[in-house]
């Protein structure tokens, strides 16, 4: 049957594959109570049905690269065997292309220069004209920033870095820069501190970076968002804090800001480039969470690349109950984890994609948590993450605010059926 057929491609996204049992059980039953034949036959029921769909479900890969001069993260991603589409600046316009996407990366230099949109024509040894090329469109600022807010706030990711700062504050402001000047930093060397889901992911407090040119982006504060690096940084007018990386939320979706992207390859831009692609994994940890009402302490994204044996991360365990959560895109591991002085607390090492383990403890304390692969395969995505709270029964609050409008409901009833008698 075709139907059959079209199952068997692995193109097919999980949203196909449930229409198309559906509508496979459906001419199933109908075929066996009437002698059901569509008009167009099966076959074509099927067309129009795939020829109505949105173009999203059919996207071949669910990440795209804006292109862009400075930033070569594309590089990045083909290193770590993550598929890409490369899109276009002005791609960005167009909301029903850009929202097929599950993560846009925004790398620095995405606007380009206005010389690579112009023709000079010489006149004699003079400049005789000056005029934009023929087929030069300006790009729509405005309607490429309500895009971009609407794509996040939807469920979209997304990844910055560097000159792209100002499409970022343009659609959500929110830097704060000395002088309100943004372009401070001096060519030198800079010593990183680590913070947050960083700290959990290296294994050292922070990263010595060398950024190769002046004038790049020196952001005093950011408003509402996690800061995962910071640095002491040379300006012409003196020393200055400055945020390096730094990850927002908004809406049902979120993005991570990094100014510094001079290289290519270190474990300061794998950790940003995963924080951010592997949202869908560890947005499945944090389901569990926000069910249990718990307190997230550190989350970890990552994968294994070639040659590599063990992945080593960093965890705080609070004291009380603390839940370590595990989740992989296909591989097993196996984990272990030890306290800071090394003596092994816990070693699982098992088949399931999904883990969970209870650590209890009766004060702060630092723990490390090891993975190990279980074959040769590389580049699968994993997540972790840290939670403490105890699980005493789910969505509690939603519970207590349930309950507490059934009493209040009752109380005044039954105070309005008092008075009212008498």
């Amino acid at each position: 049957m075709i139907i059959n057929k079209i199952l068997n491609q692995k193109r097919l996204s999980k949203f196909q594959r449930e229409l198309l049992n559906l509508i496979h059980k459906f001419v199933l039953i109908v075929k066996a109570t009437v002698s059901f034949k569509p008009p167009l036959g099966v076959g074509g029921l099927i067309f129009l049905i795939f020829l109505f769909l949105p173009i999203s479900t059919f996207a071949k890969n669910d990440i795209a690269v804006v292109d862009a001069d400075f930033d070569q993260v594309d590089k990045v991603l083909k290193s770590y065997h993550i598929s890409y589409d490369l899109i276009k600046y002005s791609d960005l316009e167009n909301f029903n292309f850009i929202k097929k996407y599950r993560v846009i990366f925004f790398p620095s230099g995405i606007e380009k220069k206005i010389e690579s949109n112009i023709v000079v024509t010489p006149f004699g040894k003079s400049v005789g004209t000056v005029e934009y090329k023929k087929n030069y469109k300006p790009i729509d600022l405005e309607l490429v920033s309500k895009n971009l807010k609407k794509y996040i706030e939807l469920g979209g990711y997304a990844y910055f870095s560097g000159y792209s700062y100002g499409l970022l504050d343009k659609t959500f402001n929110l830097f704060e820069y000395y002088y309100d000047f943004p372009n401070l930093g001096l060519e030198g060397r800079i010593i990183a501190d680590h913070i947050g889901d960083m700290w959990n992911f290296t294994s050292y407090n922070f990263t010595a970076m060398y950024m190769t040119f002046p004038g790049w982006i020196v952001l005093k504060s950011v408003d509402n968002g996690e800061i995962l690096s910071t640095a002491k940084i040379k300006t012409a007018l003196g020393e200055k804090s400055s945020v390096i990386s730094s990850f927002f939320y908004r809406g049902s979706g979120g993005f991570l800001y990094c100014s510094y992207y001079s290289t290519i390859y270190s474990s300061f831009k794998r950790f940003n480039v995963y924080r951010v692609v592997g949202t869908d994994l560890l947005n499945r940890l944090y389901k569990t969470t926000n069910k249990w009402e718990q307190e997230v302490t550190g989350s970890v994204s990552d994968a294994f690349h070639k040659n590599e044996v063990v992945r080593t991360y960093r965890f705080v365990l609070n004291k009380g109950e603390n839940y370590l959560s595990f989740v992989s895109q296909s591989e097993a591991f196996q984990i272990d984890v030890y306290d800071s002085d090394m003596k092994l607390i816990l070693s699982e090492d098992s088949f399931d994609k999904e883990q969970e383990f209870l650590l209890n403890s009766d004060k702060k304390k630092m723990i490390i948590v090891k993975l190990f692969p279980s074959s040769k395969k590389r580049w699968s995505r994993f997540a972790l993450t840290m939670a403490s709270g105890s699980k005493l029964f789910p969505y509690k609050t939603k519970f207590m605010i349930f309950f507490g409008i059934i009493f209040i409901s009752i109380f005044g009833y039954i105070a309005y059926r008092f008075f009212k008698r008498s």
